[in-house]
């Protein structure tokens, strides 16, 4: 069946109410189309603009920002600190870091959940209208498409409607060739605006991770300044050791038992001084032929010494 069959067959059925309403919806064609998909590429472009002069003026050195509110740590407090990070912007790793600060007295576990809020707060304010371009870049082909499909079915009732047009086939193909115009503009909307979400995307979690790093070395140094404010609550080595007045029964237990013993040691009476006669008995044999052997000398010395002194 060729196309005139299918034009005569189209005259010849009949149409019902709710097609002939919707016929003449679609006879109005779809240059209307075509005006919304331009106010919205008109919105769009504003929006990408205002997106992107937000980005460039909240734009910040994550790692210069860390190196200064370290430094400002280490030599002064936490509130000098706040003040010179808030002077660097309006950024969001400036402003978590300074929320953080205002509150680290409160404990690291304290400023972690702020930081926390604060983060999911300021990614709202870096992703304001991203879901605009979101849903144009996914439905504009698609309202470029409604607005084909409207043009198709006017130039087909056109040759439906028995009635030769002037020009012949060229004469329908012209409406045809203007309604895929509207599928050329909605590509046309929704391209830059896919581009554009996925870069604002991206620069939005970068400061959402440069926030995080940020919080997480503030945090670092909160944990390490709770540390000398428990010391202070830790119980003591003496009294750990059980010399306090919370000592433990197992520790009790043993000091009564090292106790005991100081006093046994002290029950135990000294050594006495071995006499001479055992000392000779507990040495060798040849030390005390030694000293037998010098004895019988020093008498045979002693002797003769006398023998001498009475011939005198």
């Amino acid at each position: 069946m060729n196309l005139t069959g299918l034009v005569l067959l189209a005259a010849v059925h009949k149409q019902g109410w709710l097609t002939g309403q919707l016929l003449k919806v679609a006879n109005t064609g779809a240059e209307w189309v075509l005006w919304v998909l331009i106010i919205l590429s008109m919105v769009s472009l504003a929006i990408m603009v205002e997106r992107f002069w937000f980005y460039r003026t909240h734009k910040v050195d994550s790692l210069a920002l860390r190196r200064l509110m370290v430094k400002a740590l280490e030599n002064g407090s936490a509130d000098q600190a706040a003040d010179l990070i808030r002077n660097t912007g309006d950024s969001m790793e400036a402003r978590v870091t300074v929320y953080g600060l205002r509150n680290i007295g409160r404990g690291h576990k304290s400023a972690r959940e702020l930081m926390n809020s604060a983060i999911e707060w300021e990614n709202k304010r870096y992703e304001r209208f991203l879901w605009f371009l979101a849903t144009l870049g996914n439905n504009a082909p698609f309202f470029g498409l409604f607005g084909t499909v409207l043009g198709v079915i006017m130039a087909f009732d056109a040759l439906g409607s028995g009635t030769k047009p002037e020009g012949g086939g060229s004469a329908v193909m012209g409406p045809i060739a203007e309604a895929l115009i509207a599928t050329a503009v909605g590509l046309l909307v929704a391209i830059p605006a896919v581009l554009a979400f996925n870069i604002f995307k991206i620069r939005a979690h970068h400061s959402f991770n440069g926030a995080s790093m940020l919080s997480q070395t503030m945090l670092a140094f909160a944990h390490s300044n709770d540390a000398p404010m428990v010391a202070k609550h830790m119980v003591s080595p003496a009294k750990a050791a059980g010399l306090g007045k919370g000592a433990s029964p197992e520790t009790k237990k043993g000091k009564a038992l090292d106790k005991q013993g100081k006093q046994s040691k002290m029950a135990v009476p000294a050594e006495p001084v071995k006499a001479p006669e055992a000392v000779a008995a507990a040495a060798p044999a040849t030390e005390v032929e030694a000293v037998e052997a010098a004895t019988e000398v020093a008498a045979e010395t002693s002797a003769e010494t006398a023998s001498d002194k009475s011939e005198a």
